[in-house]
């Protein structure tokens, strides 16, 4: 049996292409999909998210900072290993108004990051990335390292920073 991971898809997200070649190469059935059921189920999605309506999409607002928060923002931005290069700014928004291309989520690792938010403390060091992992995924033969800080989708209103390769 080939080495798993538990994760959630956006199916009828995906462009028809890259949702076959998912279901076909990337996730493990027992018994194994077949091209036409693959398509079957990648469409089924598809009709149920066009039947969604439109969302307004703008930039979303930036929330204010709490004094913690405050302070480690300064201290991050004063850190040598921080320059304007790389890190332009850190903000605060609500996450549920932001659109995005991922359509999928390890389930697994998501949990071990709700483990690491239960406080202020935590919450921030994470999501300062001073903690900071590293991961590796592959797909399609292609490895790539992603540095992480992950925001609490429990609690929607915190620190946001996106991922970077």
């Amino acid at each position: 049996m080939p080495k798993t991971i538990k994760a959630k898809m956006l199916l009828g997200w995906m462009p028809r292409g890259e949702a076959l070649n998912f279901l076909l190469n990337d996730c493990v059935f027992d018994p194994p999909l077949t091209e036409a059921k693959a398509l079957e189920l990648w469409e089924g999605y598809r009709v149920k998210v066009a039947a969604l309506p439109k969302r307004v999409c703008c930039v979303p607002q930036r929330l204010s900072l709490n004094k913690r928060e405050q302070i480690a923002v300064r201290d991050f931005k004063k850190s040598p290993k921080h320059t304007t290069d790389t890190i332009h700014d850190v903000i605060k928004i609500d996450p549920r108004k932001v659109v995005l291309h991922q359509f999928y989520v390890v389930t697994e690792r998501s949990e071990q990051y709700l483990q690491r938010m239960h406080n202020d403390k935590q919450r921030i060091k994470h999501c300062l990335g001073l903690d900071i992992q590293s991961v590796e995924t592959e797909h399609n033969g292609a490895v790539t390292t992603i540095k992480l800080a992950i925001i609490n989708l429990t609690n929607p209103r915190q620190f946001v920073i996106l991922a970077s390769s």
